[in-house]
C-alpha cells in the first residue's frame, strides 16, 4: 500500500515549487485523497499557473490536474494481513454484528460470490458437549462451518463470517 504526507502535495498555492519536478514521475489528482493508489501516475510535463486551480499540472498524456505528488515522496507501507476466526458462540456473534434472532442478514457463498442471500437469523442452539449451531434462513450449521463457507455484508464491505483476531 502506498502512503504519503499531505505537505508533499503541490497545488496552486505552491505550484512554483513543483517546477523542479518537471520531467519526473509522480501522481496526479484533482482532489486530495488519502490513499496514493487512487491517484493517476505519469510524468509532469508542464505547470500552467494561468489555468484554473484544477488544471495546473500537465500529465504526459495531456490531461491537466489540480494536484501533483512527486513519486519520490510516496512511501510503501506494509499492510498487516488480517486474521479472522469463527465466532465462538451466539453472544459473540450478536455483539460483533449487532444482530439478534429476527435480524436480517446479507451473505454470500464463497464459491458463488455474485449470488447474495438476504434472509433472517432464525435461532441458535447451545450445547455444552458440541459446538454451537446457528440457523440462518433455512440452514443450520456450526459457526466454524459458516466461517468456511460464507462471507457476510457488514454494511460497508464483505467480510468473513467471524471476528478479527487481536494482534
Amino acid at each position: 500500500m502506498k502512503d504519503f504526507d499531505r505537505k508533499d502535495v503541490f497545488s496552486w498555492y505552491n505550484a512554483n515549487d513543483a517546477r523542479q519536478y518537471i520531467g519526473q514521475f509522480g501522481y496526479f489528482c484533482d482532489c486530495c485523497v488519502k490513499n496514493a493508489k487512487e491517484w493517476g501516475y505519469g510524468k509532469l510535463t508542464q505547470i500552467s499557473l494561468d489555468s484554473a486551480v484544477d488544471e495546473i499540472f500537465c500529465h504526459d498524456d495531456g490531461c491537466l490536474y489540480g494536484l501533483f505528488l512527486p513519486a519520490d515522496k510516496v512511501r510503501e507501507i506494509e499492510e498487516k494481513e488480517k486474521k479472522w476466526r469463527p465466532f465462538n458462540d451466539f453472544e459473540e456473534f450478536s455483539k460483533t454484528l449487532n444482530k439478534k434472532i429476527g435480524s436480517e442478514i446479507l451473505y454470500r457463498n464463497k464459491d458463488y460470490p455474485l449470488r447474495y442471500i438476504h434472509t433472517t437469523i432464525m435461532g441458535y442452539i447451545e450445547h455444552e458437549l458440541y459446538e454451537d449451531l446457528i440457523q440462518i434462513g433455512t440452514g443450520t450449521l456450526k459457526f466454524s462451518d459458516y466461517f468456511k463457507q460464507i462471507e457476510i455484508w457488514n454494511g460497508e464491505k464483505w467480510q468473513p463470517f467471524g471476528v478479527l483476531e487481536n494482534d
